[in-house]
C-alpha cells in the first residue's frame, strides 16, 4: 500500500524514487490511498493545533466547526480511514 496518489508516485518514480515492485512478491497488488503530500497534510494539521490550543479565539463557539472543516483535517482522516 502507498499513502501517495497514483500520479505522484509515477511522477516519483521517473526521479528515481517510487514504490515497491509487486514481482518481488507472489500475488501482490499495489494500491494507492490517494492521501495529500505531506506539505498539506501538515499545513492542514496546524490549523487544527491552532483552533484547539488554549486561549485560541477561533476554537470558541460555532466558528469551531467551520474552522476545523475549513483546516481540511477531517476530509484527511477520511481518507486514511476509508483506504483500501
Amino acid at each position: 500500500m502507498d499513502a501517495r496518489k497514483k500520479a505522484a508516485a509515477t511522477g516519483n518514480k521517473f526521479m528515481g524514487k517510487g514504490t515497491e515492485d509487486t514481482k518481488n512478491y507472489q500475488c501482490a497488488v499495489m494500491l494507492h490511498m490517494d492521501i495529500e503530500n505531506i506539505h498539506v497534510v501538515r499545513e492542514s494539521e496546524s490549523q487544527v493545533w491552532d483552533i484547539t490550543r488554549p486561549g485560541s479565539t477561533i476554537g470558541c463557539g460555532r466558528s469551531w466547526h467551520g474552522a476545523l472543516e475549513k483546516s481540511g483535517w477531517m476530509h484527511h482522516v477520511w481518507g486514511v480511514l476509508s483506504s483500501r
